[in-house]
């Protein structure tokens, strides 16, 4: 089996960025949240937030994990995923066949971005607890640390960042895959037709878009989300990625 290469991370952590960057790559077949179907259009679905869409079998946990393994067999894998989508129903023996590797940033930049796209959203799919839920079992499974890497070291120091990365991973560093094309790949767009992610589609690298999003401070439903994710953030920016 080849390499199978996942970063976990929570929504809005320009995940999406960095898996932009490895399809420019080339090297590596990319699977673009490849549990979100099942977490919320399957049979098995933990939301009722699509509760209208017709569940297939192609979205069963098990199906797209066979998927993905089948795959592995001809061509290495990279997987981009929120935690929260698969945490509670991938099993330890599927964790021990990936590479994992985390993106985490900051609270206070996560949501209000999150509540710009949605406003009701849930304490799993704002998604600090699941990631590091994940964190601790590929940390025990493995028997070392994890990488994680600051979102913020990404934007500010991308070249070093990505290098680091690819040292600690295994895989060659292709300083032209961070730079790429300004469009939306097709494969981008299962959730909303691609509409959370226009800043990837218009960027040609990675770059921070500052926004002007409401105030935690001024909402409480947001400043209770703030307060529930900081210890999570907190234990995991600890063991960040030392870029050199």
């Amino acid at each position: 089996m080849k390499q199978i290469l996942v970063l976990w991370s929570t929504c809005r952590s320009r995940s999406t960025a960095f898996e932009r960057m490895m399809l420019e790559r080339g090297d590596f077949h990319t699977f673009h949240e490849p549990f979100g179907p099942y977490y919320y259009f399957s049979t098995e679905r933990k939301s009722q937030r699509a509760s209208d869409v017709i569940a297939k079998p192609e979205y069963a946990f098990e199906a797209i994990l066979q998927k993905i393994l089948h795959k592995a067999q001809i061509q290495a894998i990279f997987i981009k995923d929120q935690a929260f989508q698969a945490e509670a129903r991938i099993e330890d023996k599927t964790l021990s066949k990936f590479t994992n590797t985390f993106l985490l940033r900051h609270p206070k930049e996560v949501i209000p971005s999150h509540f710009d796209k949605l406003q009701d959203f849930t304490k799993d799919e704002l998604g600090y607890e699941p990631l590091y839920k994940m964190f601790t079992r590929c940390k025990k499974i493995s028997n070392q640390e994890p990488i994680i890497i600051d979102s913020n070291d990404l934007v500010n120091y991308p070249t070093q960042t990505i290098k680091t990365y690819c040292q600690k991973v295994d895989i060659p560093f292709i300083k032209d895959a961070l730079t790429w094309e300004a469009k939306l790949p097709p494969q981008f767009v299962w959730w909303d037709g691609g509409s959370w992610l226009k800043d990837v589609g218009e960027s040609k690298g990675f770059k921070a878009t500052p926004k002007n999003y409401v105030n935690i401070a001024d909402n409480d439903f947001l400043q209770k989300a703030y307060d529930q994710s900081m210890p999570y953030y907190e234990a995991m920016i600890a063991h960040k990625l030392i870029v050199s």
